[in-house]
């Protein structure tokens, strides 16, 4: 079966905005939905040869759930806003992937940032089980743009991440400070709950004592990726034998490990409880600014193994 994308109405706003959800399949048993509000990865599954599919990233099952939503779920993220509006969107699909493209004029001072920005996405299914994100943005001023995709991953589609084994190609975090109004300082990783530069896994660094992990009640860091070729970023389940590589020009990643998660959101058949899931966000930092002249850019790629 070649790659295709299907569509369907997912429901409306509340002010009568029609949401569509874009199913992109890879032709090999694996689909990725996608929401036309707020660019939303609302579900990425594996059709298994035996039992349910299942589902690596958290995610509601209606509409007013992602209206509601404060965690984020799936959302862009990067400028405040993107991830409560609708965006308008193209598929397409050749033999090799299926496409979803998606884009939004931002007005000038819209949420109070300047500028006339264009922001263009874009998400390709391959057959060989790879998603891969492209994020692009024009302005005709100055103005912050830092994109990236706020997914809750979960490779084994249940339970906690806690037995997830993670690794990060970065010497470096950024410390956050009490007054979240000041800089973060930057910190060497080595020997202690932030250092990821070897496998291993996410409850081993969480039950490390660290007035960090204190102060945020789990990881909500960034990261400094070192540079070169080759996956910034591990993550595997020991119990399903899946693993994702995570490949990007971002020079940062920001960890979250679902600290907020408290039963209370649910989806899919499921409470989502602390460290339900594991955000792992590649991004440019903050203060990036797109130029006039400049286009922005930043692309990611997550790869797959024994999804089947």
């Amino acid at each position: 079966m070649k790659p295709q994308v299907d569509s369907r109405l997912f429901g409306e706003l509340a002010n009568g905005e029609p949401v569509m959800e874009f199913t992109l399949d890879n032709g090999q048993g694996m689909l990725l939905s996608v929401l036309d509000y707020g660019c939303i990865i609302r579900s990425w599954r594996a059709l298994g040869r035996h039992g349910a599919p299942v589902d690596f990233v958290l995610g509601f099952d209606t509409l007013l759930d992602y209206e509601r939503d404060t965690a984020r779920f799936g959302a862009l993220v990067g400028r405040r806003g993107l991830h409560k509006r609708c965006w308008q969107g193209r598929a397409s699909s050749d033999n090799e992937v299926a496409r979803l493209t998606l884009w939004r004029l931002s007005r000038d001072g819209d949420e109070g940032y300047p500028g006339n920005l264009l922001l263009m996405v874009a998400y390709e299914l391959s057959v060989a089980g790879e998603l891969r994100c492209c994020y692009q943005a024009l302005c005709d001023q100055p103005t912050p743009v830092a994109i990236s995709q706020h997914n809750y991953f979960n490779l084994a589609g249940e339970g906690t991440t806690l037995g997830h084994e993670l690794c990060i190609d970065a010497a470096h975090y950024l410390r956050l400070r009490p007054d979240p109004s000041l800089a973060g300082e930057l910190r060497d990783v080595a020997g202690g709950p932030f250092d990821f530069r070897l496998k291993r896994s996410v409850g081993e660094g969480l039950a490390q004592p660290d007035p960090q992990l204190d102060l945020a009640g789990g990881y909500d860091h960034d990261f400094v990726l070192a540079g070169g070729a080759g996956p910034k970023v591990c993550l595997a389940d020991p119990g399903s034998g899946r693993q994702m590589d995570i490949y990007t020009d971002c020079p940062g990643l920001h960890l979250y490990s679902g600290n907020r998660l408290d039963g209370t959101l649910a989806g899919k058949g499921r409470d989502f409880i602390s460290h339900a899931g594991l955000c792992l966000m590649p991004l440019h930092f903050t203060d990036t600014i797109c130029h006039p002249g400049a286009p922005y850019s930043a692309g990611t790629r997550y790869v797959m193994d024994r999804w089947r």
